[in-house]
C-alpha cells in the first residue's frame, strides 16, 4: 500500500577504487581465463561466438543452406528474406527445401575444403584452390603431360606427396592459412581492393586495421585499456554465471563507445543510455555491468552490499520467481532512513540471514523507516535501546495507524496499518532472539492495546460488500418471510444473525430446522 522508502530503478554507488592497479590486479584473479572454452581467447583477448550455442547471441541464417551469421535465432537474412518474399512457399517449406546459389553458398571468410590429394601419409592439408586441389598441386597439375588428362586421373597416378599446413593468417582472429604476405586468401582481396582505395601497402600495418572488422558473432576487448578490459570480462563471466545470454553485437558496440574511459566505474550510466537511444540491449549490458562492478568494488575494499548506505535489493540473495530464483534487478533502498544504528544494524542481520523475497523485504524495511522516524521524534531520538519504554512503543504504534496511501492520500487500510506494526515487531523479536538487542527493556514490547479498532462501515457500504446477504422487510410478512427472536430470514433459507451490528449469514434448512435453531440458540421471540 504505502512505501515510505525510496526505491528507485537503478542504484547510484561512488564506490570507485582510488588504486586502480591493485584494482586490476583484484580482478585478475576474478577472472576465469578457461571461460567458455572454443568461443574465448584470453591470449587473443578475441571472442568467436559458436552459434549452435544457445547462451550466445547468435546464429546462423534459419535457411538451412545459408550459412549467414545472425544477432539472434529464428531470422532469415537479407538474400533469403527476398527470395522468400517472391516464393509460393510458406516459411516452413522454404527454410527447409532452398539452396542458396552455388557462388555464395560457401560462407564468406571460411577456408575452403582440404585438397583432395591423398598420399601414404595422409591427406594434403592445404586449401583447395581449384578443381578441389591447392594452389600448389594445381600448379603441378597444369604442368601434366597430356593436356586431355583430368584432375580425377592425374591424382589416381600422381606421385605428389601431400603438403603440411601453413601457418595462420597475421590477421587477429583469423584461422585461415597464409597464401602471400602473411595473409590468407580472402584478406589478400580485401587487401588488393582496399590498397587501390589508397589504403597501406604494409601487409601487417593493414592486418591490424583490418582485425577490428569483427563478424556478428565476434568482439575483441584487446583494444581497451586496462583496466576497462578486465572489467568488462569480469562483468561478461559475472552474467554468464547468472545464467545470462553474452550478446556479441551489443558487446562490440559497448567496446566502440569506451575509448578513453579510465573505468567502468566512473560511467554515468544516465548520461550514457540518454546517448544510445532505442539500443535496448546495449543499455541493459551497460547498466549490469556497472552494477556487478560497483558490487565487486565492495568486496575489493573488504566490504558487504549493506556497508555503504544504499542497498541493492539485487546484491541481497533475496527470493524471486524469475531466473536462478534469486532478484538481480536493479533497485536499491536508502538505509540512512533508518536513523537508529542499532534498529539498522538488526535490519541488516535479518535480511541476511532470513530466506525472503523481495516484496517482503521491502514491505518490512518501510514500516521500519516509519518506526524510525516515530523514535526519532521522541525525546532521546531512540538511540539507545537499553532506555525504550512503552510510551516509545506507543508512538511507533500511533505513527502506524497514520500511515497513507502514496496514490490518494487517504488512510491505508486497517489491515495493513497492522500488519506494519506486525512487521516492526517480527524486527525486534529477531534482535532478541539473535542477543543482538540485549538489554532492551520488557516494557518495549507488543500490548493488548496496541490493537486498532475494526473499520466502521455505514449500512450501505454493508450492503455493497455482502455482509448481509439479503435483507428482510419485516413490516410486510409473506411466505418464507419472517422473524425469529433476533433472527431475520428470507425466502432462499438463510438466516441473518444480527451481532455487534453485523449480519451473518446463517444456511439453515427446512421450517422445522429453523424451530429446532431457534430453540438451541436460546433466542426467544
Amino acid at each position: 500500500m504505502t512505501s515510505p522508502a525510496p526505491i528507485t530503478a537503478e542504484p547510484h554507488s561512488d564506490v570507485v577504487p582510488l588504486d586502480l592497479t591493485a584494482w586490476r590486479s583484484w580482478l585478475q584473479d576474478q577472472v576465469d581465463p578457461l571461460w567458455r572454452p572454443g568461443e574465448w581467447s584470453q591470449q587473443a583477448w578475441f571472442f568467436d561466438g559458436d552459434v549452435d550455442n544457445p547462451r550466445t547471441s547468435a546464429s546462423k541464417c534459419a535457411t538451412t543452406s545459408c550459412w549467414t551469421v545472425m544477432p539472434s535465432r529464428n531470422l532469415l537474412c537479407r538474400h533469403c528474406l527476398d527470395a522468400h518474399r517472391i516464393s509460393t512457399l510458406s516459411r516452413e517449406e522454404f527454410v527447409a527445401t532452398y539452396q542458396r546459389p552455388r557462388r555464395i553458398r560457401t560462407k564468406w571468410g571460411s577456408e575452403r575444403e582440404p585438397c583432395a590429394l591423398e598420399g601414404p601419409s595422409g591427406r594434403c592439408e592445404r586449401p583447395a584452390y581449384s578443381g578441389r586441389i591447392c594452389r600448389t598441386h594445381y600448379s603441378r597439375w597444369r604442368r601434366r603431360p597430356d593436356p586431355e588428362t583430368t584432375v580425377e586421373e592425374w591424382l589416381a597416378v600422381t606421385t605428389a606427396e601431400p603438403l603440411a599446413a601453413r601457418p595462420t593468417c597475421i590477421v587477429r582472429g583469423c584461422f585461415n592459412q597464409r597464401v602471400v604476405t602473411g595473409l590468407c586468401g580472402t584478406h589478400v582481396q580485401r587487401w588488393e581492393r582496399d590498397k587501390r582505395a589508397g589504403a597501406t601497402r604494409d601487409p601487417e600495418q593493414w592486418a591490424r586495421q583490418a582485425a577490428t572488422r569483427l563478424l556478428t558473432h565476434q568482439f575483441t576487448l584487446r583494444d581497451l585499456e586496462d583496466p576497462v578490459r578486465w572489467e568488462l570480462l569480469y562483468a561478461l563471466q559475472q552474467r554468464d554465471a547468472r545464467g545470462g545470454i553474452i550478446e556479441p553485437m551489443a558487446t562490440r558496440h559497448l567496446t566502440r563507445r569506451l575509448e578513453g574511459v579510465p573505468s567502468l566505474l566512473t560511467v554515468d550510466v544516465a548520461s550514457f543510455i540518454e546517448r544510445i537511444y532505442q539500443h535496448h540491449n546495449l543499455a541493459a549490458l551497460i547498466r549490469e555491468s556497472v552494477r556487478s562492478l560497483r558490487r565487486a568494488s565492495l568486496s575489493f575494499r573488504g566490504l558487504t552490499p549493506t556497508d555503504a548506505d544504499t542497498w541493492d535489493l539485487g546484491w541481497m540473495n533475496l527470493r524471486s520467481p524469475a531466473l536462478g530464483g534469486r532478484r538481480s534487478r536493479p533497485g536499491q533502498v536508502d538505509a540512512s532512513a533508518i536513523r537508529q544504528p542499532w534498529l539498522r544494524e538488526v535490519i541488516k542481520t535479518w535480511a541476511t540471514t532470513v530466506s525472503l523475497d523481495s516484496g517482503k523485504f521491502k514491505q518490512v524495511f518501510a514500516a521500519c523507516v516509519v518506526a524510525s522516524d516515530a523514535l526519532h521524534a521522541r525525546p532521546s531520538g531512540g538511540q539507545d535501546y537499553t532506555k525504550l519504554r512503552f510510551a516509545d512503543m506507543q508512538a511507533v504504534f500511533t505513527a502506524m495507524s497514520r500511515i497513507r496511501r502514496t496514490t490518494d492520500d487517504e488512510l491505508a487500510s486497517r489491515n495493513h496499518r497492522q500488519q506494519s506494526f506486525g512487521y516492526f515487531m517480527e524486527i525486534v523479536d529477531f534482535g532478541r532472539k539473535t542477543d543482538m538487542l540485549t538489554g532492551m527493556p520488557g516494557s518495549f514490547d507488543r500490548d493488548k492495546t496496541l490493537v486498532l479498532p475494526p473499520e466502521e462501515t455505514s449500512e450501505d457500504a454493508a450492503g455493497r460488500a455482502g455482509t448481509c446477504p439479503r435483507v428482510v422487510d419485516t413490516s410486510e410478512p409473506g411466505p418464507g418471510r419472517g422473524r425469529v427472536g433476533g433472527i431475520f430470514y428470507g425466502d432462499e433459507g438463510l438466516l441473518a444473525r444480527v451481532q455487534g451490528g453485523r449480519c451473518r449469514a446463517v444456511p439453515v434448512g427446512p421450517e422445522s430446522h429453523l424451530r429446532g435453531h431457534r430453540q438451541g440458540s436460546g433466542d426467544q421471540p
